[in-house]
């Protein structure tokens, strides 16, 4: 039609019907972009708490290694002193990985207080306090859709640093007893956590 009268026509008076569905098609297509950056952001997010989690779990195994070690007879207490030492620095590490970030910058495990390192020491240094929320951190996948994405694991972390803490206590003290009894059960139900 332009070309024969010069004139331009509007899609929306000549075809409204036509032209509200490149509305929507256009609007469609902008929130199903949206929605696969949610997806991609999710499994970012996912993989860096996998990520962080295993590296606590191999922290936790360097712990029990040398916690059997400990708990040997022929072990003396000067080993012992230096084996407590060692799940020091490991325990320094392990509160390392409970403040990981993501891709973005974001604390993991914060849940949506996201941008405040959520775990920190008491004053004496004895025990890990944490300052996150317990809220989930949601994705929008699709219309009306969400999906969790963090992991709320704070009472857990602060449980296996009290082990932690325990288990140098029983170190210091040579208590062989408690080490082979109670330390390694609580390890072991520490690192099923971690999986």
């Amino acid at each position: 039609q332009e070309v024969m009268t010069g004139k331009k026509q509007d899609l929306f008076t000549v075809d409204p019907a036509g032209a509200g569905f490149v509305v929507r098609s256009k609007d469609l297509q902008g929130a199903f972009t949206q929605y696969l950056t949610n997806l991609r952001a999710a499994k970012d997010y996912a993989g860096n708490t996998e990520s962080s989690l295993g590296n606590m779990h191999d922290l936790m195994t360097q712990v029990k290694t040398l916690s059997l070690q400990a708990a040997n007879s022929s072990t003396d207490q000067a080993a012992r002193n230096a084996i407590a030492k060692q799940i020091g620095d490991l325990q320094q590490r392990f509160v390392q990985e409970t403040n990981a970030k993501g891709s973005s910058g974001q604390y993991l495990f914060a849940g949506q207080n996201s941008g405040v390192k959520p775990f920190a020491l008491n004053p004496a240094g004895t025990a890990l306090v944490y300052g996150g929320d317990t809220n989930p951190v949601l994705v929008e996948v699709g219309p009306g859709e969400t999906m969790t994405v963090n992991q709320e694991l704070s009472a857990q972390f602060i449980q296996m640093y009290s082990h932690l803490e325990t288990l140098k206590g029983d170190l210091a003290s040579g208590n062989v007893s408690a080490i082979s009894d109670v330390d390694i059960a609580n390890l072991d139900q520490d690192l099923i956590r971690l999986r």
